[in-house]
């Protein structure tokens, strides 16, 4: 059996959560349905969820709020190798490219794993700048739409039964400037985000001279 025919991929997908904001109220609303699907094939089992994620929480969110939102990669069986793929779409299911769009659904996102935000309470943007927040896992390297789970351009091991939060909450600025929010946001009339997770198992990958570059190939 060749080198290559011994890596296997396995794909799991979360399904969308479904957020949208209203002009009069300047309220953002997510919906979401079942965010734990799990896919396996040769032995691979991923799993992607949001652990924290209360079907409550996207009722209406509004300017000023933090809520949790925590998309979570899950190795069940075996060692693996993964990437995340985020897709940010507009009503129709097009895929979003306006940058300044972009930049405000990015910049809600936020990582804490020490849970310095806290669920309910108003933050200001410098607020949140001092509590020295990432938007997003620093263990996973982001280019574009797709976060690796790379350290130092590496892929990194994520241990079997071990898991990885992409990010942690959702928050909007409590002073973000009404009438800039309305002017981006109010003509999508709502937008979708959704995250599809590749993984291949760890150990296909230990006999190949450039193990960092075989990966690779298979997660692009």
């Amino acid at each position: 059996m060749t080198k290559k025919k011994k890596v296997t991929v396995a794909i799991s997908v979360a399904v969308i959560a479904l957020l949208a904001v209203a002009t009069v109220s300047f309220a953002w609303f997510i919906s979401s349905d079942e965010v734990k699907n799990t896919f396996t094939t040769a032995n691979v089992d991923v799993q992607l969820q949001e652990l924290e994620w209360l079907p409550e929480n996207g009722e209406q969110l509004r300017i000023g709020d933090t809520i949790s939102k925590n998309p979570t990669v899950t190795a069940n069986d075996g060692d693996i190798y993964c990437a995340v793929t985020m897709s940010i779409k507009d009503k129709d299911g097009k895929e979003i490219t306006d940058s300044k769009v972009l930049s405000y659904i990015n910049d809600f996102m936020y990582y804490d794993p020490d849970d310095k935000l806290e669920e309910g309470k108003s933050y200001t943007t410098d607020e949140l700048k001092a509590l020295g927040l990432s938007h997003y896992n620093p263990e996973f390297t982001r280019e574009g739409d797709k976060f690796y789970l790379k350290s130092n351009g590496k892929y990194t091991i994520l241990k079997d039964g071990s898991s990885k939060e992409l990010f942690t909450n959702i928050v909007v600025p409590c002073d973000i400037t009404k009438k800039d929010f309305t002017t981006v946001m109010s003509p999508l009339e709502n937008y979708s985000i959704s995250f599809v997770v590749n993984a291949v198992l760890a150990d296909s990958f230990s006999e190949f001279d450039d193990p960092n570059n075989e990966i690779n190939k298979v997660l692009k």
